[in-house]
């Protein structure tokens, strides 16, 4: 480990630190960058890296690692009504500091620093034609300011006016990390990204291997209570499994957030109080209880940049049944007998699997395989490399 006073200087910029799978990534890069470079984080609003390694099982060292919080009105800060507002502003900072650091860094998507940098692309979320085509009912759904119409161009306009284009091509000059085959496919085809590397998001073991003969066969699904998950379609896709004779129960691990949906969804579990349940928000070992004693997840988010919560659930063992299309297939390696496009198919195939023991092993032997590509290890390498390659060379890292 070099002297701190001769370490190069590296800026990570994430326009907010919530509990997601974009800062699961950053502080699994800060994990492994922090002994050789000066790492500073630009974000808005709290960043407690103590409680955020507890979460991610990462060990940054909070006074080794720098927390530059851009200015921000409170309100915008927390508000999850404007995140671009916030996004251009927190972009300003980091383009007003840039100079400062030998690298930058954007850990979660697109920020113009105005200078070479890494951007690490984890969804499309940023351009409107990208979301709507691939997630026309989900996120954009939820708020006037997120559809494509008069006032949603004005609210755009603001924002760019707040953070104008730098006048570099970004595409052309930036390197750009994708978080699976599929994001970089779509970042060179539909972009022209010119330097495009696929590094897989870290996923946090520490589950046990607790044999197939020890879970009750029943499903599980990770994250947050959002439209966008489709949560009320995984309950109509069991809704229809149990009607072929399967006496199965679901848990559904996540923070309820007051919004329509998700009361929308406490009502439908209590319509089926007898097999669906509203696990909430767990931690710790609660958490890997409910992962490692269940057989099988399901998810619904379709066109998904990679999946993280999809991957965890893989890693502690679980079979999962995904959406046919994004990057999420990647994680059971495209297995036809786990991926889905409509509910109707999604029920025949989890009766085909739950009917043969023969075929859950078979999968489970697949899955648990390519689960390994998504070690915290790997990633941390990958990351070194990049960072590493452009520190030293000054220009964009072959891809």
């Amino acid at each position: 480990m070099k002297p701190a006073s001769t370490q190069p200087r590296i800026a990570l910029a994430h326009p907010r630190l919530s509990r997601g799978g974009s800062e699961g990534a950053l502080m699994w890069a800060v994990d492994a960058l922090w002994p050789e470079y000066r790492v500073t984080i630009i974000t808005t609003g709290e960043a407690d890296l103590g409680a955020l390694n507890a979460y991610y099982g990462t060990a940054a060292p909070p006074d080794r690692v720098h927390v530059d919080r851009a200015p921000m009105p409170a309100v915008l800060a927390r508000s999850s009504r404007a995140a671009a507002l916030r996004g251009f502003r927190h972009q300003r900072y980091c383009r007003k500091t840039a100079a400062q650091y030998d690298v930058l860094f954007s850990a979660y998507n697109i920020c113009d620093f105005g200078r070479p940098a890494i951007q690490r692309v984890a969804d499309f979320s940023w351009d409107p034609d990208v979301r709507v085509h691939t997630d026309p009912a989900g996120t954009g759904s939820r708020h006037g300011f997120h559809e494509r119409n008069v006032l949603n161009r004005l609210y755009l306009g603001v924002c760019r006016m707040i953070s104008p284009p730098s006048g570099r091509d970004l595409f052309a000059e930036d390197l750009f990390i994708a978080n699976s085959r599929w994001t970089a496919s779509v970042l060179k085809e539909k972009y022209r990204a010119a330097h495009v590397r696929m590094i897989y998001p870290p996923v946090y073991g520490g589950y046990p291997d607790v044999p197939w003969t020890e879970r009750v066969p029943d499903f599980v699904c990770l994250g947050r209570i959002s439209r966008e998950k489709r949560i009320d379609t995984m309950i109509d896709i069991l809704a229809r499994v149990r009607q072929k004779g399967h006496s199965i129960q679901f848990h559904i691990i996540g923070e309820a957030d007051g919004s329509s949906y998700a009361r929308e969804i406490e009502a439908l579990a209590r319509k089926h109080a007898d097999w669906v349940h509203l696990s909430g928000e767990q931690h710790g070992e609660n958490k890997r209880r409910l992962l490692t004693s269940n057989r099988y997840a399901l998810h619904a988010c379709p066109f998904e940049g990679f999946g993280i919560a999809v991957a965890e659930m893989a890693r502690a063992g679980c079979l999962p049944f995904v959406p046919a299309t994004g990057g999420v297939p990647e994680i059971v390696d495209h297995e036809t007998n786990l991926c889905w496009t409509t509910p109707d198919e999604a029920a025949h195939k989890i009766d085909t699997v739950l009917k043969s023991e023969p075929l859950q092993e078979t999968l489970r032997r697949r899955v648990r395989q390519t689960a390994q590509r998504f070690h915290t290890h790997a990633y941390q390498q990958a990351i070194r490399d990049a960072v590493t390659e452009m520190q030293e060379s000054g220009k964009m890292p072959d891809s």
